[in-house]
């Protein structure tokens, strides 16, 4: 293949999510745009152990374990997490590690990657480093806050790649048009290699209805590449009738992640899982975990079997924490209404409220870009939001986007904090000028 028909395989670039949390996570006061639930202390994890978990920990040897994860674990993940997938068709590793190892087994230089955009870095820049063509799935923002993944326009970028175009349009934080000479078009892969989604989405909340899982899996069957799901923050369906089954149950090019650090406020853990019956891709991730890994760590194992033989407590825990938060942020938009706008998610920890879509661009209220906005509240109160720049996604930050997270107990008191510092001379002056709003307390729901 003509080196100019996709980009060459380059070297990983800062994440740039990672390295914001890294700048402010241990330092700022008020985190209030985590995407994990309330993290459990050791004692309460522990006081959940029956007696068989109690006496393995009492027990535990700290040796190395089995490349493919605890036995246990596996049987305990297929039993809770899936409907027919098998202890032989998962394997326990690091969440990310898991996102590394699948698309080091799958792709190669010149493939073809379908991502939703915007999201989780590693979701496609590993696709990028390889030598992948991305091409972004981006939502459509729509008044009000509402965000939609359209299963119609991902049928659209599907039909557009199968038709070998002249014109390779690649969508990036910097789009380019380019035109490919006939040798290069001949050579083009004639499918996607694989599709990657996220569900329920970081980080917007969205969750596809049925019928639209559906569709996406159909569109990957149609084409048989490999459907990629994120599934991190599956059981955090604030109705349990929006919750879809995952992708490794329903495809056979199905892959699932899922973990211990959302939806069981394990993050410290580092367990997740991949899920696929693809046998040979489940050996292949095996084989390259013997370059990163090797194996789990025995006390997380055994500390996440005991979470998943209690995934009802501590899920049921963290929805009732989600629900309660959810309720004070709709009081809070209420009150800024004239600010900001927000849809509430249909799943997951995390929502995505912006400046309101009828002022266009949130610096068009505050005279600075969401990035500066989101620097001057840290700064100037100590509460931690997500800006949408980190997700190098402009449509998202001009509008004004920022995350939020939703799964943790102090929620109340950071929406406090920054409520009294949006009222103060600091917090929104700008929007004082020309503008009445009635500010003068603090609701008494806190």
């Amino acid at each position: 293949m003509s080196s100019s028909s996709a980009p060459s395989p380059c070297p990983l670039p800062p994440f740039k999510l990672e390295r914001y949390f890294a700048k402010y996570e241990f330092t700022a006061p008020y985190l209030m745009c985590c995407s994990d639930c309330q993290p459990l202390k050791m004692k309460e994890l522990l006081s959940m152990a029956d007696q068989e978990t109690a006496s393995m920990w009492e027990d535990l040897s700290l040796g190395y374990t089995e490349t493919p994860g605890l036995l246990a674990l596996r049987e305990e993940a297929a039993k809770q997490l899936f409907s027919s997938v098998n202890k032989d068709q998962i394997v326990v590793l690091a969440p990310e590690e898991g996102v590394y190892l699948t698309m080091r087994a799958l792709l190669k230089p010149g493939d073809v990657i379908v991502c939703m955009y915007p999201g989780y870095q590693s979701l496609y820049e590993i696709g990028r480093s390889i030598g992948c063509q991305v091409v972004f799935w981006e939502p459509e923002l729509q008044h009000g806050g509402k965000i939609i993944f359209s299963v119609d326009k991902l049928q659209g970028i599907v039909r557009n790649i199968t038709k070998r175009p002249t014109l390779l349009i690649i969508n990036t934080p910097h789009n380019y048009v380019k035109k490919l000479g006939k040798d290069v078009v001949r050579n083009l892969p004639k499918r996607p290699a694989m599709l990657i989604v996220n569900t329920p989405h970081n980080p917007t909340g969205f969750q596809f209805s049925k019928e639209a899982w559906q569709g996406v899996v159909g569109i990957a069957r149609s084409i048989g590449c490999y459907l990629f799901s994120d599934e991190m923050y599956r059981l955090l369906e604030l109705s349990s009738t929006h919750r879809l089954p995952a992708a490794a149950d329903v495809y056979p090019r199905g892959i699932s992640l899922m973990g211990m650090s959302k939806s069981f406020s394990l993050p410290g853990l580092r367990i997740g899982m991949i899920a696929c019956k693809d046998a040979g891709l489940i050996h292949r991730i095996q084989e390259l975990k013997d370059w990163t890994t090797i194996c789990p760590p025995a006390p997380s194992e055994l500390l996440a079997l005991i979470a998943l033989r209690s995934h009802k407590r501590i899920v049921d825990a963290n929805l009732a924490i989600i629900r309660k938060n959810v309720l004070h942020t709709q009081r809070f938009m209420q009150h800024f209404s004239h600010a900001f706008e927000w849809e509430e998610p249909i799943a997951s920890s995390v929502a995505f409220p912006s400046g309101r879509s009828s002022l266009l661009f949130v610096s068009h209220i505050l005279g600075e870009p969401i990035d500066a906005f989101c620097e001057r509240v840290v700064q100037g109160c100590g509460v931690l939001l997500l800006p949408s720049t980190v997700y190098d996604h402009p449509a998202s930050a001009e509008r004004g986007y920022f995350r939020i997270g939703l799964g943790r107990s102090n929620f109340p008191e950071c929406l406090k904090v920054l409520w009294k510092f949006l009222e103060s001379d600091k917090g929104l002056s700008a929007w004082r000028q020309g503008a009445v709003f009635g500010f003068g307390h603090i609701p008494s729901m806190w």
